[in-house]
């Protein structure tokens, strides 16, 4: 039994043969775990770059003066913004896989998959909104929108 590939959409490892057994379906749930264990290990040494759309975007944050924090997810990352707002890119978020991100900044473009240029695009545009620490930074963003 040999996996043939990941799918993203379902976020499972697809199997050349389906397990008869119980015993052949614990090997294969062996065998996942192992996979992504192996996945992980390659992108912490840095020999393949999971999620470098957000972590391009928090070195643009940091190189502009965007007050914000890089936060580890269980499988991703987020930057937390003072306003509230973040932008997310994890296995679950809309386009993570086609390179894009979720902003959730209280723009019109929230919960959308937005590419690197136009995350960048609406940093620039609500600096200083992000930077603000009010309750009702969210409602001034839309408005600008």
């Amino acid at each position: 039994m040999r996996l043939t590939k990941y799918n993203p959409d379902t976020g499972l490892y697809e199997y050349k043969e389906k397990a008869k057994t119980q015993a052949e379906y614990t090997e294969q749930r062996k065998a996942v775990i192992q996979k992504l264990g192996e996945y992980e290990d390659r992108a912490e040494k840095g020999e393949y770059e999971r999620y470098r759309e957000i972590l391009k975007l928090y070195k643009y944050c940091q190189k502009t003066g965007v007050e914000c924090k890089l936060e580890k997810l269980f499988d991703g990352y987020a930057i937390r913004f003072n306003s509230g707002g973040d932008f997310i890119q994890h296995r679950g978020s809309y386009g993570c896989d086609c390179g894009c991100v979720e902003p959730a900044i209280g723009s019109r473009l929230d919960y959308t998959a937005v590419p690197l240029k136009n995350a960048i695009d609406l940093v620039r545009r609500h600096k200083e909104k992000l930077n603000k620490v009010s309750k009702g930074a969210d409602d001034e963003q839309r408005k600008a929108d």
